[in-house]
């Protein structure tokens, strides 16, 4: 059994409310250190370290920033965030955190994934549809790349690449429902993509039947992926069903493993308890035998964090041996050495 590690050191021993503050890691930068996100409001982020030895934190950032979606870069030696748009480089050794300058007219970027040292791959909106795009750091000083056709009326978003295998979700011009694609690897110089679309990647569609929109592709290897379908969204009882599926690429097969529920107020909107990087801190944990994941339990009136046994196909409820925990919304964890590292909402003295 997993032992649980609660992030109660922000938290207040006295008589106490629940609050709309959250603590939460991300990843781990060895097996020593955590990286996590102390969420203070919609406008107010800091990003932690947290030493699992010695149970001592450190701010990463300066109050100036609003860092969010943060990556580790191959190496560790550096991390990026997204901040207002704009995608920010730290190193660990440096105070200063160093913009990417990305003159051409992208926007809103969005699923980041560091493929090298010095590349990383990205969806961003360019004229009306989202697009895949790779920008290398060294080259020339900051080079971008696209990765599929810009003149296409096809949005792809959620890349996943495995060995320079571009996974995606494609959707077509006046489709509902995006499907899972495969992209060549053929990066092409954005001005030079804008001239030559007849050189741009190839693109495969995938064949895997679904009645709902897909999001968050999760490739674990060239056959092995997961996937989140959005079932419903209840907007009387404004809540969010999702459903977790299994792609096996062998058979090109989807099977849904489960289903799990999320308030709209934590994911869209202004809410004070929305998340400020909406779902993500809410995304299922997937390991070889067990995915964690969180769902809304209606009784108790809050997150909680469930396992999903892959073998024996049963869902069960996590326990936790903590009295602090019978209040609180639960997010999804971290797994460091065997222990379990959980997100959640803080305490505050009255």
């Amino acid at each position: 059994m997993k032992k649980l590690v609660l992030f109660c050191f922000l938290a207040l021993k006295t008589s106490f409310t629940i609050s709309n503050e959250y603590l939460y890691p991300i990843i781990n930068l060895d097996d020593e250190t955590i990286l996590m996100m102390h969420q203070k409001s919609l406008d107010d982020l800091e990003l932690l370290s947290f030493n699992v030895k010695d149970n001592s934190t450190q701010k990463l950032l300066s109050s100036l920033y609003l860092p969010a979606y943060v990556k580790i870069i191959p190496g560790k030696n550096r991390y990026s965030f997204i901040d207002r748009g704009r995608i920010y480089i730290k190193d660990f050794s440096k105070r200063t955190p160093r913009v990417l300058d990305i003159y051409q007219s992208i926007y809103d970027i969005q699923s980041l994934q560091w493929v090298s040292n010095h590349e990383c791959v990205f969806s961003a909106k360019y004229k009306n549809h989202y697009k895949i795009f790779m920008y290398d750091i060294n080259k020339d000083g900051g080079t971008l790349y696209a990765l599929c056709r810009l003149d296409d009326e096809v949005n792809y978003i959620f890349p996943s690449i495995i060995h320079r295998s571009i996974f995606c979700l494609a959707q077509k011009h006046l489709s509902e429902r995006y499907n899972v694609a495969k992209i060549i690897w053929n990066p092409i110089i954005f001005e030079q993509s804008l001239e030559a679309q007849d050189q741009n990647s190839y693109i495969e569609i995938i064949p895997l039947e679904h009645n709902a929109s897909f999001c968050f592709l999760n490739m674990i290897d060239q056959q092995l992926g997961y996937i989140l379908e959005i079932i419903d969204h209840n907007h009387e009882e404004k809540i969010f069903k999702f459903g977790c599926c299994k792609i096996d690429l062998n058979k090109n097969s989807l099977i849904r493993l489960f289903e799990f529920e999320i308030p709209q107020d934590f994911i869209i909107g202004m809410d004070q308890r929305r998340f400020f990087e909406s779902l993500y801190p809410l995304l299922p944990y997937y390991t070889d035998e067990i995915i964690y994941f969180t769902s809304y339990d209606t009784i108790l009136k809050k997150l909680t964090l469930y396992l999903y046994n892959q073998n024996s196909k049963n869902i069960s409820k996590y326990q936790a041996e903590m009295k602090s925990l019978e209040q609180r919304d639960t997010f999804s964890p971290l797994i460091l050495q065997g222990k379990v590292y959980l997100g959640h909402n803080l305490l505050h003295e009255e």
